[in-house]
């Protein structure tokens, strides 16, 4: 049992790798991936990058989008986003931290990004 559990374990991480080397190419950072600290260092950013089989509000958003739904607040329970957040701001450090969420098997790659440097971004100035 303790071998079939270290080889699942090992795949994981070999993915997560592969996952991170993608990411890092696709935003010309580079990739750290030591445990404890930022997974893509880049200038400005710190990017944590997470892949999963399903991410329960990537999978939420993506039915409403199918579904022409109203976009609508999704309900999260305190978990694995808020983890996964918490994570990438811990790495920060200086800089603005970014959360790359990767849907396993598909080419969808989302960013997740504080209000504020979203602003900042789109150019929306506080009144």
């Amino acid at each position: 049992m303790k071998k079939i559990v270290n080889s699942v374990s090992k795949r994981n991480k070999n993915r997560g790798k592969q996952v991170e080397r993608k990411v890092a190419k696709l935003l010309g950072g580079k990739r750290i991936g030591t445990m404890g600290g930022e997974d893509i260092a880049m200038d400005k950013y710190s990017v944590e990058v997470k892949s999963r089989k399903k991410i329960s509000v990537v999978d939420r958003f993506e039915k409403m989008v199918k579904n022409k739904e109203k976009i609508q607040e999704i309900e999260v329970k305190r978990s694995v986003l808020d983890r996964w957040w918490e994570q990438a701001m811990k790495h920060a450090e200086s800089k603005e931290p970014v959360l790359v969420c990767h849907v396993m098997n598909s080419k969808r790659y989302y960013a997740v990004v504080s209000l504020e440097l979203f602003k900042k971004l789109a150019g929306i100035e506080d009144e």
